[in-house]
């Protein structure tokens, strides 16, 4: 499938971003545990996400490059699983990023890639509620 949900609109692929949301990814979720494992998975991804990205934006404000780096790799993270890409990988460039300025390295960049993760956040966030229909309180 390569609708907006899966390749982003305005993002050509030719520019080398990631595709928003890898279907390969959604389907082992359902498949390791069906219907209920992915929309469970998807909804704490949901649930929890704008709190994570919100961090970012007050861990940069604050100038906790610890907090950023952490934020951004468990952010990472979480979007692997549920096959977030362009958000795993905007979240890896700022966790890399966040590293090095603790080491004193290009501080500047951080506001940008934080801009760039919200950004993707809010590209993933509705891919997903379009590709993953919620699931009802009792499942």
């Amino acid at each position: 499938m390569t609708d907006s949900s899966t390749r982003g609109a305005g993002d050509p692929q030719s520019q080398g971003a990631p595709v928003i949301l890898d279907p390969a990814a959604l389907d082992r979720l359902r498949e390791w545990g069906g219907d209920a494992l992915l929309g469970r998975m998807v909804s704490l991804f949901l649930e929890l996400g704008p709190e994570r990205v919100g961090s970012l934006s007050g861990a940069l404000s604050d100038g906790d490059l610890e907090l950023l780096e952490r934020t951004a790799h468990s952010l990472k993270s979480s979007s692997g699983n549920v096959g977030a890409l362009r958000l795993s990988a905007a979240a890896a460039e700022l966790e890399s990023a966040a590293r090095g300025a603790r080491a004193g390295e290009g501080q500047e960049t951080l506001t940008e890639l934080v801009e760039a993760v919200c950004r993707s956040w809010e590209q993933t966030s509705q891919a997903l509620e379009r590709a993953v229909p919620a699931q009802g309180e009792s499942e």
